[in-house]
């Protein structure tokens, strides 16, 4: 019955990895203090999280947040380079 077990699991965990597939979405990419002095200036957002994005070598990804009106915005960075990935202002959470 063990073995039936792991071998339910490993079947299974090999169907999910296999189902993965890249995407294509479509990014804004600008030059990195451009996209700062926006998201300063125009939003009054500020960087509230960075990282380091293991999947991609030599960028980072940030974001940067207004906690008074509750805007976000998601960007990978590089030395020159800012792509937003995504931006919105904040609404009650869904579960996933």
């Amino acid at each position: 019955m063990r073995g039936l077990i792991v071998l339910f699991a490993t079947v299974f965990v090999q169907n999910i990895s296999a189902q993965t597939a890249p995407t294509a979405k479509q990014v804004l990419c600008y030059d990195l203090a451009s996209v700062i002095k926006i998201l300063r200036e125009e939003y009054q957002e500020s960087v509230s999280f960075q990282g380091v994005n293991t999947l991609t070598e030599g960028s980072r990804i940030a974001l940067a947040e207004n906690t008074e009106t509750g805007t976000w915005t998601i960007i990978e960075y590089d030395s020159t380079t800012a792509c937003i990935l995504g931006m919105g202002q904040n609404k009650p959470s869904q579960k996933l």
